[in-house]
């Protein structure tokens, strides 16, 4: 189903963004305030085209996939400092 625009609407991607549309609709259907201003047809057409899907918790690399090699160097070298640190004190 398109969106306001014409254009196709991103699809939800993990079982979080999941959850989070699903408050979202149950929020428009109680008349609470909404954190965004999606339409209740566009909420309604992204929770059923993931209906039954099996989805990942959350999307992503720095989820639970390999780390960077950039950020694996970074927490070396601050594991190094804080064992550094601890020499010093002694």
């Amino acid at each position: 189903m398109p969106c306001k625009r014409g254009r196709k609407h991103t699809p939800i991607t993990s079982e979080r963004q999941r959850r989070f549309f699903g408050a979202e609709y149950g929020r428009l259907k109680r008349g609470e305030a909404r954190k965004t201003d999606i339409s209740r047809e566009d909420l309604r057409s992204h929770l059923k085209e993931v209906k039954g899907k099996k989805l990942p918790e959350v999307r992503g690399i720095g989820a639970s996939g390999p780390t960077s090699k950039s950020s694996s160097k970074r927490s070396r070298s601050f594991s190094k400092s804080l064992a550094s640190k601890g020499k010093r004190r002694k």
